[in-house]
């Protein structure tokens, strides 16, 4: 297909036009009926919501599955929930879940089906520094993946400690609270 057809031309603009539709219209439409928080919000605050929330197909990528747990925890802090509060622990839990299904456990299975492929036929159809730029860059993003499931996996621990700590009277030294 060639890329200036009118059918190209046609679903680019039409994406184009029911994206800017969503984020002007549908989504604060949406917004202000299920949250009355929302109303509440300054211009600035309501363009991040509308734009945090927009389900464009361009976000249809599994790695953007903790995107949206971390846009739900910016939802939970601008309605003012706390970090300690129970939608926020049970948001931060399913975010650190999440990257891990998506993000750490699939990485055996992923270089199984590197190492099948190196060495064959296919493997050296490709240009030396393709084959380079695939191996280094997958090293280089899961070593990233797996530091930031570190993190993600502390900070969690951490505030479900702290949380568990103020529910039975314990301050995060681990004495006992005097009121």
């Amino acid at each position: 297909m060639e890329p200036l057809s009118i059918p190209v031309v046609l679903v680019t603009l039409s994406s184009f036009f029911v994206s800017q539709w969503i984020f002007l219209i549908a989504c604060p439409w949406l917004s202000e009926r299920l949250s009355p928080a929302f109303l509440a919000l300054t211009h600035m605050q309501r363009t991040e919501w509308s734009s945090r929330g927009d389900p464009t197909l361009v976000k249809l990528n599994v790695g953007i599955t903790t995107g949206y747990l971390i846009s739900g925890r910016w939802f939970l802090q601008v309605l003012g929930y706390h970090k300690l509060s129970k939608p926020s622990l049970i948001n931060g839990v399913a975010m650190a879940c999440s990257f891990f299904l998506v993000r750490i456990a699939v990485i055996p299975v992923y270089y199984s089906q590197m190492y099948s492929v190196y060495g064959t036929q296919a493997f050296y159809r490709l240009a030396p520094g393709a084959r380079s730029a695939w191996i280094l860059s997958s090293l280089c993003l899961d070593v990233m993946n797996v530091m930031w499931m570190r993190k993600i996996f502390r900070g969690c621990l951490k505030v479900l400690r702290s949380s568990r700590s103020q529910k039975v009277g314990v301050s995060e030294t681990g004495t006992p609270k005097i009121d």
